[in-house]
C-alpha cells in the first residue's frame, strides 16, 4: 500500500495543496513580520479562501506545510527560529564527529554513523512536513532526537557533572523536588486531565440521541462546558448541533427547548467573541438563531461571517435559509 501510494503521486493531486499555499502566502504579506499567531491558521483560511476548494473538507486549521505554518504563526523571525533548530542540532552531531576525529577517539566511526542517521533524518522528515503537518507521536520523536543531541555534546556532560557536584545541600534538593512535582501535578491535570474529562463527558452525550434521552445528554454537554478546557470550541459546536436538532423535534416540549436554545447562544457567543476573526463560529450562532426563530439576528451575524469569510459558498447557502424561513 505504501508503495503503491508513492507510485501514485503527481502534481495534479497537489492541486488542493497549491490553492492552500497560495492563501497562506496572502496572508503572510498582510504580516510579514511576526504573523497571526499560534493556531490562527483558520483566520487566513477564511479570510483568503478559495471557491475552488469547495469540493474538499469546508475547515482547514493547517496549510499543510511547514514553511507557511510557521510563516502564519511567527512570521519571518518565528520561521527563522524554527529553522535554526535544524541548524544547531546539525551542527552538534557533526561537531561531536569532528572532534572525536581529532582525538583519534575508538567510537570515531559510530559517531560518523550517528551523524550521517541523524542528518538523513532531519532531512526527511523537514521534506514530508513540506506536504503535511506534525503528529503527536512524529512531534515527540522530534523532540528525543534533540534531547539526545543535546545530551551527548561533551560540553553538557560537564556542566551536568559541575551541577550534580554543587547540589549537595539535601534540603534545597527536596524543595527543589517537591515544587517541581506540585507544578507538574497541576499541568497534567490541566492539561491532560479536566480535557480527558470533558471529552468523555462529549462523547457521552453524542450517544444520547433519542428523544427520552436529550435531557441526560444535555445535562453531559453541560459538564463538559463546565470543564472550560481548550476544546471548548469544538464542545460548544457538537451543542450547537445538538440545538437545531431539539429545537427542530416535535415531540420535546416548549420549556426544555428554550433552556437548551439560551444555553447554546450563550455558550457559542462566547466563542465568537474569543475569535472575532474566524467567520466558523459566527456560522454556528447564526444557525442557531435561525432554527429559534430568530431570523434578524441571525441575518446581522451571518453577514458579519460573510465579511470574514466573502468566498465561503457554506455562508450563502445560510444566509439564503435564513431568507427563505422568514418569508
Amino acid at each position: 500500500d505504501i508503495l503503491s501510494r508513492l507510485a501514485s503521486i503527481s502534481l495534479s493531486e497537489g492541486k488542493s495543496r497549491f490553492l492552500i499555499w497560495n492563501m497562506g502566502l496572502k496572508g503572510f504579506k498582510e504580516r510579514p513580520i511576526l504573523g497571526w499567531g499560534p493556531e490562527n491558521y483558520n483566520v487566513i483560511f477564511s479570510k483568503y479562501y478559495d471557491p475552488r476548494l469547495f469540493t474538499q473538507e469546508p475547515w482547514f486549521d493547517r496549510s499543510h506545510n511547514i514553511i507557511f505554518d510557521w510563516l502564519i504563526n511567527a512570521g519571518v523571525l518565528g520561521l527563522l527560529s524554527y529553522l535554526s533548530i535544524f541548524v544547531s542540532a546539525s551542527y552538534l552531531i557533526w561537531k561531536n564527529y569532528l572532534s572525536n576525529k581529532e582525538k583519534n577517539l575508538p567510537d570515531t566511526s559510530q559517531q560518523l554513523q550517528v551523524a550521517v542517521l541523524f542528518s538523513v533524518l532531519f532531512l526527511v522528515y523537514f521534506i514530508q512536513n513540506l506536504f503535511v503537518f506534525d503528529q503527536l507521536a512524529v512531534y515527540l520523536s522530534f523532540f528525543a532526537v534533540l534531547a539526545y543531541i543535546q545530551s551527548s555534546t561533551p560540553r553538557d556532560k560537564e556542566i551536568a557533572a559541575g551541577r550534580e557536584k554543587d547540589s549537595s545541600d539535601p534540603v534545597l534538593k527536596w524543595i527543589t523536588i517537591g515544587g517541581a512535582s506540585l507544578v507538574l501535578i497541576f499541568t497534567v491535570y490541566t492539561i491532560n486531565v479536566k480535557p480527558m474529562k470533558a471529552n468523555l463527558s462529549l462523547l457521552h452525550a453524542l450517544e444520547l440521541r433519542s428523544v427520552d434521552q436529550l435531557p441526560e445528554a444535555f445535562e453531559s454537554y453541560s459538564q463538559a462546558l463546565g470543564l472550560n478546557t481548550l476544546g471548548n470550541a469544538e464542545i460548544r459546536e457538537q451543542f450547537a448541533q445538538f440545538t437545531i436538532a431539539v429545537v427542530a423535534a416535535d415531540q420535546v416540549d416548549d420549556e426544555f427547548k428554550q433552556k437548551v436554545f439560551k444555553r447554546a447562544v450563550e455558550e457559542i457567543q462566547k466563542t465568537v467573541d474569543a475569535n472575532p476573526l474566524d467567520p466558523r463560529p459566527y456560522l454556528f450562532l447564526g444557525a442557531v438563531l435561525s432554527q429559534g426563530g430568530r431570523f434578524d439576528e441571525a441575518l446581522e451575524i451571518l453577514k458579519e461571517s460573510r465579511e470574514l469569510s466573502p468566498t465561503k459558498q457554506q455562508i450563502y447557502f445560510e444566509l439564503a435559509d435564513v431568507y427563505i424561513k422568514k418569508q
